[in-house]
């Protein structure tokens, strides 16, 4: 079994006591990748991924020392260490630094986070250009947000509440609303232009091969090929 995945199955189990800088989103489906047991059968695996949890912890603080710094950065390097990178993306630590804020219950945390995974898929999410991978989630951030404050709305203003406070409430409703029909819109946008540009490339591919052929022939007829 590679060691990353021995990784990504250890980060399952211990997500939510490891620090957050490299596990915050480090969270991958593990089915099909054998018995979870399988680590403690084999030591120099085991001892591998020790080391590597040991190294995260020396330097995912302000000032670790030199020589750790020098040992993360060759690790990242590494096959193994780009896909930590990817699971440490910015984009989906923030997300799911939201959904820890949005609640309490590690259910509604969980089931929210399927949620995400459930809407990615629907949006071709793997498939799709990175520029577009980007938009769905920041798409998906924003609804995120406007649900929570559609929670939070509802509840402030169906108590005893002052004229200023829910004109308070009303305005960051509507603030939160107009960003996530920009992020639907510039979603939209960008990607009908990047399948418009897909399709004029696949014009410009046609006419280059006709116009190849075109060559090819003036060049059989001028030789009497």
């Amino acid at each position: 079994m590679p060691l990353i995945i021995e990784l990504m199955n250890f980060v399952q189990m211990q997500v939510r006591s490891l620090p957050p800088f490299i596990w915050l989103t480090a969270t991958t489906n593990t089915q099909g990748h054998g018995d979870e047991n399988e680590m403690a059968k084999t030591p120099q695996r085991n001892r591998e991924l020790v080391k590597v949890k040991d190294l995260i912890a020396r330097t995912d603080k302000e000032n670790p020392r030199r020589a750790d710094i020098i040992a993360m950065r060759s690790l990242l390097d590494t096959g193994e260490g780009q896909a930590l990178v990817k699971a440490n993306d910015p984009v989906r630590r923030t997300i799911d630094a939201f959904v820890r804020s949005y609640s309490t219950s590690a259910f509604q945390r969980e089931t929210i986070e399927r949620n995400i995974e459930v809407k990615r898929k629907e949006l071709n999410y793997d498939d799709e250009h990175p520029l577009i991978r980007i938009l769905i989630d920041q798409l998906l951030l924003c609804q995120i947000r406007l649900n929570q404050f559609e929670v939070v709305h509802g509840n402030r203003t169906n108590e005893s509440h002052t004229f200023t406070a829910g004109a308070y409430y009303e305005k960051r409703l509507s603030m939160t609303h107009r960003r996530f029909l920009r992020a639907v819109e510039t979603f939209a946008k960008v990607k009908r232009l990047l399948s418009d540009a897909e399709y004029r490339e696949q014009q410009a591919r046609h006419k280059r091969g006709q116009s190849t052929l075109v060559t090819q022939k003036l060049i059989k007829g001028l030789t009497g090929g």
